[in-house]
């Protein structure tokens, strides 16, 4: 992780670094609507903003009305995403997979770390704002 943060301070204006942890995943850049985070499942690594207002309803709410502009995201993002409504939780992602680099391949630890950072600028640049509005306007005063 201290790699994908690096490559993100170097694209992101004011990235504070997220402090260290033995987590499979590791968060950053947090607001009213959840979390972005980049995160390592045993077969692949994902980056995604991670919705969780603090309430199921709002949250849903949120999820659905970006998933029915799942285009404009793509286009955004500069990719095609994956949106996972997890309706047995609270919270909802909006996520990219890539293949889960082999850690003892130092080439393939850089440029896995590069590849994260580079998506989770792009998920930055065109979630934050956006996000920010959203929640506010979907549950007045959480912003």
């Amino acid at each position: 992780f201290e790699l994908v943060s690096d490559k993100l301070a170097e694209l992101v204006a004011g990235f504070r670094r997220p402090r260290r942890n033995k987590d499979s995943w590791v968060s950053f850049r947090a607001g009213p609507f959840g979390h972005f985070s980049v995160a390592f499942t045993p077969t692949a690594m994902r980056v995604e903003v991670y919705l969780d207002t603090g309430g199921r309803e709002v949250t849903k709410a949120m999820f659905d009305e970006l998933a029915a502009d799942e285009q404009r995201w793509n286009k955004a993002v500069g990719e095609p995403l994956v949106f996972e409504r997890l309706d047995n939780r609270r919270a909802s992602r909006i996520c990219i997979y890539a293949e889960r680099p082999d850690f003892a391949d130092p080439d393939a630890t850089q440029n896995s770390a590069e590849l994260a950072a580079a998506r989770a600028a792009r998920f930055i640049a065109a979630f934050d704002n956006p996000l920010r509005e959203l929640v506010a306007r979907l549950q007045p005063g959480s912003a």
